[in-house]
């Protein structure tokens, strides 16, 4: 029997799945994870030109890169990750439900803390043509199960909007908020009672930024964070399975196409692979 030429480094094998997270920003703020999904598969793909010489040898130049992620979409694709994937194409339409009054929102003592950003648990679609609004008639108390008290807007909280985009409460740390005592928040809003995504007449592509992690079997994460902007490469293909499949999950293939970023430093235009030992 042949001798192997070489042994396996395990530390160097990459194991099972990888997550698909996507972002609006280059930064990767408020990452949206895509979901489920089967048989990913990256690429990259390079134009190679030859520059011939008559008395060397040829040269060859890579003139351009692209840096392609294929896969099926096993669960159909959130919100979010539609707001930013097909942001170009689709015209988003939120239909504003039955309003709901005195909703409550309650935290345990010492199941908080002052200084902490808290957002609200609903979100309130009563903004023109059903775009997301401020809850109305906010109203906080703490310390409901003793000496109940009100805080007060703009001194003991103010009402603003996270890093998400989604609308909150930053509680003050002024003497005055005190976490070892329960809160509660009340407030009213208007529920979603459905989304439309209208297509078609738009030209340009949304550009957003695409992340697949790999965590291996010992810890390692092995992650590729694309530094070009990304843009859809098909439009949607929907295939329905029949009645009695066996898998009868609807699955939505993708395709996603990043292109290098001129303006960024040679070398750094495309993507980034980052390994983080275990």
């Amino acid at each position: 029997m042949a001798l192997p030429q070489t042994t396996e480094t395990t530390s160097q094998v990459l194991y099972g799945p990888v997550k698909i997270e996507v972002s609006a920003t280059s930064d990767f703020a408020s990452p949206v994870d895509i979901g489920a999904a089967n048989g990913v598969k990256m690429s990259e793909g390079m134009k190679v030109s030859k520059l011939e010489n008559d008395n060397a040898v040829d040269r060859k130049k890579v003139t351009e890169m692209v840096w392609s992620i294929e896969w099926e979409q096993n669960q159909y694709l959130n919100e979010a990750a539609k707001a930013i994937m097909r942001s170009g194409i689709d015209t988003i339409v939120n239909t504003a439900g039955t309003p709901v009054t005195g909703h409550k929102q309650k935290y345990a003592a010492n199941g908080w803390s002052e200084d902490a950003f808290i957002p609200f648990d609903q979100i309130s679609y009563s903004g023109a043509g059903g775009a997301i609004a401020v809850p109305t008639n906010i109203v906080i108390k703490q310390d409901t199960l003793g000496t109940s008290a009100t805080l007060t807007a703009d001194t003991d909280y103010i009402v603003g909007q996270g890093e998400d985009g989604r609308w909150g409460v930053f509680m003050v740390n002024n003497g005055t908020v005190d976490a070892t005592k329960d809160l509660e928040i009340e407030y009213d809003y208007t529920p979603k009672a459905s989304t439309s995504y209208y297509v078609g007449g738009k030209e340009d592509l949304g550009d957003f930024y695409i992340r697949l992690t790999n965590e291996g079997e010992d810890g390692q994460i092995v992650q590729w964070t694309a530094l070009g902007k990304a843009n859809l490469s098909k439009g949607e293909e929907v295939t329905f399975p029949k009645y009695n499949a066996d898998d009868d999950r609807v699955k939505v293939p993708m395709a996603v196409e990043v292109t290098q970023d001129i303006s960024l430093d040679a070398g750094k235009q495309l993507y980034v692979r980052t390994v983080i030992p275990a």
